[in-house]
């Protein structure tokens, strides 16, 4: 993804994945926002919901952290 910084790992960024995904809890189930180095399994899941009260942040938050490396 061209939006995304290359893996902090391997220096990859053919291998990066992004997507919203579905977490089961139970009975219930929340979203994050999963980047993922599919080379090297490094991986940031970043709130995309409210769930529980958490904070959750939009796409560009998200790709915004991985660029910066935060959470």
């Amino acid at each position: 993804m061209d939006r995304l910084k290359l893996c902090p790992f391997c220096g990859e960024n053919k291998y990066i994945t992004f997507k919203k995904d579905s977490i089961p809890d139970g009975q219930c189930h929340y979203y994050d926002w999963v980047i993922r180095c599919e080379k090297c399994h490094v991986r940031m899941n970043i709130a995309a919901d409210n769930w529980y009260g958490r904070n959750y942040y939009t796409e560009e938050e998200a790709i915004e952290f991985w660029n910066k490396r935060q959470i």
